[in-house]
C-alpha cells in the first residue's frame, strides 16, 4: 500500500473537503469576518482533516503491510488466514471476515472431493484385485494347456495384468506418501525379482542379460523401486531386436550416491523425443511403430521416483541408457 494509491482512493473524500473548506471561507467572507480568524479557521480545518487522513493511512498501511509480509513467507498461500492482524478499521474486519469464511468454504469443498476420491481409490482398488481373480483362473487353464493358442493367451493376460498393475500405481501415486517405506534393500534382489517377472519375455525374445556389481544397498521402497525397474526394463524388452537384444545392468558407487544404469542395444531415442520422453501420454517416432506403447510408463517412473528422492535420466547412444541415482543416507526420509 502506498501513499499515492491511497489519496487517490480517498481523491472524492478530498475533493469533497475542499469544496466545503471553499464554501466556508466564502461564507465567512460574507459576514464580515476578520481575514486572520478566516484564516485561522481554514488552516485548523485542513489541519485537522489530513491529520485525520494521516492516521487513517498508519492504520492501513500497517496491516495491510503485515499481511503481505505473511502471504510472502508462506508456501500454502491458503493458510493465510490464520495470520490475519487485527485490522482495527471497519473495512479490514469486513475483509478478515470475507476471507475466513471463504476458507471455511474452501475447506469444505476440499474435504468433500478428498472423502470422493477416498472412495472412488478404494473401489478402484476393489475392481483390480476383482479382475485379477479371472484372470488368475485363465492362467491357471491356459497354463496346463501346452498349445500354441494357449501360449498367445497367456501372453495377452500378462499384458492386461500389468496394464492393471499401471492403472494401480498411477492411482496410488498422488498419496505415494502414505504407501511406503524406506529401508535398506539390495539392489540385487530387487533386479532379480523384476528379472525373474519378466523371465517369459526374456525367453521368447532370446534376450541376453547381463549382471554387474549389483550387490549394493540403497535406501528406498523395495516395491515401488520395483515397479519402476519393470517399466524401465519392460521398456527395454518391448524395443530391442528379438534374438540380437543385450540388456546390460550395473552400478556404479560415488561418496554420496549410488547410481544405477540400465542399458539396451536397440533402437534408441530420437534426439527430438529425448527430452519428452517423461511427459504424460508421449511415445515418440519409435513408440509409434509399436502398438503396446501407451505413454505412461516412463511417466510414472519419474513421479514415483521424484516422490522417493531418485534422479532418473535417459540418454540415447548406440542404444537407451537409463540411469537411476539414489541418495546414500536415509536422513532425508526420517
Amino acid at each position: 500500500m502506498t501513499i499515492k494509491g491511497f489519496f487517490e482512493d480517498k481523491r472524492y473524500i478530498i475533493l469533497s473537503t475542499l469544496l466545503v473548506t471553499v464554501f466556508l471561507a466564502f461564507f465567512l467572507i460574507v459576514l464580515k469576518i476578520q481575514w486572520e480568524i478566516i484564516v485561522v479557521v481554514i488552516v485548523s480545518v485542513l489541519l485537522l482533516f489530513f491529520i485525520m487522513m494521516g492516521v487513517e493511512f498508519s492504520r492501513r498501511y500497517h496491516f495491510y503491510n503485515e499481511v503481505a509480509m505473511n502471504l510472502a513467507a508462506l508456501d500454502q498461500k491458503y493458510l493465510i488466514t490464520e495470520l490475519l492482524p487485527n485490522s482495527g478499521f471497519l473495512d479490514g474486519d469486513i475483509l478478515i471476515e470475507t476471507l475466513q469464511i471463504s476458507n471455511k468454504s474452501m475447506s469444505d469443498y476440499v474435504s468433500a472431493y478428498r472423502h470422493s476420491q477416498d472412495d472412488y481409490m478404494n473401489y478402484l482398488d476393489l475392481w483390480i484385485h476383482e479382475v485379477k481373480t479371472p484372470l488368475a483362473a485363465i492362467d491357471l487353464i491356459a497354463s496346463n494347456t501346452n498349445t500354441r493358442e494357449m501360449k498367445e493367451i497367456l501372453e495377452e493376460t500378462t499384458k492386461v495384468e500389468n496394464y492393471l498393475e499401471q492403472v494401480l500405481y498411477y492411482a496410488r501415486s498422488s498419496s505415494l506418501e502414505k504407501d511406503y517405506i524406506i529401508q535398506k534393500v539390495t539392489l540385487e534382489d530387487s533386479v532379480r525379482k523384476v528379472i525373474k517377472n519378466l523371465s517369459a519375455t526374456f525367453i521368447q525374445k532370446r534376450v541376453q542379460l547381463q549382471l554387474e556389481n549389483l550387490d549394493v544397498d540403497v535406501f528406498s521402497d523395495a516395491k515401488w523401486l520395483e515397479y519402476i525397474l519393470k517399466q524401465i526394463i519392460d521398456n527395454a524388452l518391448k524395443y530391442v531386436t528379438a534374438g540380437e537384444g543385450m540388456i546390460t545392468i550395473s552400478s556404479e558407487t560415488h561418496d554420496q550416491s549410488v547410481s544405477l544404469h540400465i542399458k539396451d542395444n536397440g533402437p534408441g531415442i530420437a534426439d527430438s523425443d529425448i527430452r519428452r520422453v517423461f511427459e504424460r501420454g508421449f511415445t515418440g517416432q519409435t513408440g509409434r511403430f509399436h502398438q503396446q506403447a501407451t505413454g505412461m510408463g516412463l511417466y510414472l517412473v519419474k513421479i514415483l521416483g521424484d516422490k522417493l528422492y531418485l534422479d532418473i535420466s535417459i540418454k540415447s547412444e548406440q542404444g537407451t541408457h537409463v540411469t537411476i541415482t539414489f541418495p546414500k543416507s536415509d536422513m532425508m526420509f526420517q
